[in-house]
């Protein structure tokens, strides 16, 4: 079959100003035709490996967010539900069908652009076959770019807030944030507060070990942190290691930064949020994402998810154990579950 054929695309020589501070425009199915034409268009690209995404600046001053598709949109839409149905801020989206994600992408094909010879990518044959999705923007400030980051570390509510985002990491296997129960050094880019103070997750995704030894240990750190989390451990293994993210992100290392009182607080955060984890919302959430994306493999999402509720809610009323002990019980309970 011939390939489409489109007119050569002008790139762009007008530099635009983009509203950054603008709010959010409709994300509904072709909403966006209702206010052009496209105004700016600036190409946030992402770290390595990153496809980054494009803002979609409207007439009226709304922002959309065009993101292409990669092999893990799917995992990445489901855990921003997971977030977004246990009361969090995390980007709505929906992926666009084609004929609208041909339509949207041309009509901003030729708009300005924040810098000369950016935001291109999306209109190459390659990334017009493969399609998007279009997001809710949220605007704030990265974490590390707050001015007055020592003080939002001492606010008890940003500090509740933070715990619930981590609640929700480890229901997801999300290690792209902070390093609490995980091996990396966190990504403080993917926390943005809002002008009012909200707190929202961006770039979050689940990650699932298929491997037993790999789900093994995982559901031991699992356990290990929702402990100190029921136990408020200020001291424990896991916390601290979260302490020290945190005291490195305000660029303080002095010991006592952060008091037992902020790091309590954290802690509060999370086991509130243990208490909303159900198989069902996430029975609902895997369904939903099923049909958007027919290839994601709900039953697979939902047995990990279960396995991670199964380890955080074992803790609640269990005593402190070592983490080798924790290790041994998990070990042992998921093998109980694969007899079943």
């Amino acid at each position: 079959m011939e390939e489409e054929r489109v007119p050569p695309r002008s790139p762009p020589e007008e530099e635009a100003i983009f509203e950054f501070d603008a709010p959010s425009a409709d994300i509904s199915q072709n909403a966006w035709r209702n206010y052009l034409p496209v105004q700016a268009v600036h190409h946030a690209q992402g770290g390595l490996g990153s496809l980054g995404v494009y803002l979609v600046q409207l007439n009226q001053g709304g922002v959309i967010v065009v993101k292409r598709k990669s092999q893990t949109i799917a995992q990445e839409h489901f855990a921003s539900l997971v977030f977004n149905k246990f009361g969090l801020k995390a980007p709505k989206m929906r992926p666009l069908e084609m004929a609208e994600f041909k339509l949207l992408t041309w009509a901003f094909r030729d708009s300005p652009v924040t810098m000369r010879g950016t935001g291109s990518d999306i209109h190459e044959p390659d990334a017009q076959k493969q399609g998007a999705v279009i997001m809710e923007y949220l605007h704030g400030k990265e974490i590390l770019a707050i001015g007055d980051i020592e003080n939002l570390l001492h606010n008890p509510l940003f500090l509740e807030t933070l715990g619930k985002i981590v609640a929700c990491d480890m229901l997801v296997n999300n290690s792209d944030r902070t390093n609490f129960i995980w091996r990396g050094q966190g990504n403080p880019g993917n926390i943005l507060v809002t002008k009012q103070g909200s707190v929202c997750a961006i770039d979050q995704m689940i990650a699932i070990h298929s491997d037993n030894t790999l789900r093994e240990q995982y559901m031991a750190d699992v356990a290990q942190g929702a402990q100190e989390a029921f136990q408020l451990d200020c001291k424990g293994e896991k916390t601290q290691k979260l302490v020290d993210f945190l005291q490195g992100i305000a660029g303080n290392k002095e010991t006592g930064f952060l008091q037992d009182s902020h790091i309590k607080a954290i802690h509060k955060g999370m086991t509130k949020t243990f208490a909303k984890f159900t198989n069902q919302v996430v029975l609902e959430a895997a369904q939903e994402v099923r049909q958007l994306y027919p290839g994601f493999q709900v039953n697979e999402t939902c047995v990990f998810c279960s396995q991670v509720i199964d380890s955080i809610k074992q803790q609640q009323v269990a005593k402190p154990k070592s983490s080798s002990g924790l290790h041994s019980i998990v070990r042992n309970s998921l093998r109980r579950k694969s007899l079943n």
